[in-house]
């Protein structure tokens, strides 16, 4: 294993694969690869019907040498998105903001570490509301902002 700024580094990739569907309505598919990297770093959130409206929600969070940051976020985002008032009011963009700030405070005050500079959740995301059957057998929803 080789060592630098962005973690340890295999000598040859991990190249099996952890894959995962489900959904309801809304299916969806996912796969992840270790890669090159000493350990796994990313997580993800798949939720469909995740609440009470019927929204879903996906995520991809790139740990960038270390994977607590990414998996706080796997498990919180959506509780923060969820429970704001902007979301309730249907103002998705403000309301992701929020999440990821709140997530970010959230994250930094349960590490016990001084913050540091500028930090940055490399992640993508996408929120559906209510995805609704159309006539021609598929769905539709309403476009929806993605943070990436």
């Amino acid at each position: 294993a080789k060592g630098n700024n962005m973690g340890v580094y295999l000598s040859t990739p991990e190249t099996s694969k952890h894959s995962e569907d489900g959904g309801g309505a809304l299916q969806f598919g996912l796969s992840s690869m270790q890669g090159w990297r000493s350990s796994m770093e990313d997580a993800h959130l798949a939720l469909v019907d995740a609440n009470e409206n019927g929204d879903s929600i996906f995520g991809v969070f790139d740990g960038h040498a270390g994977k607590n940051c990414a998996h706080f976020c796997a498990r919180t985002l959506h509780k923060q998105l969820f429970e704001s008032e902007e979301y309730k009011r249907g103002d998705i963009v403000k309301a992701l903001e929020n999440a990821f700030l709140s997530t970010d405070e959230l994250f930094w005050g349960k590490s016990g570490r001084i913050r540091p500079g500028p930090t940055k959740i490399p992640v993508a995301a996408e929120v559906s509301r209510g995805a609704a059957e159309d006539p021609s057998g598929g769905f539709s929803t309403p476009p929806q902002p993605t943070l990436t």
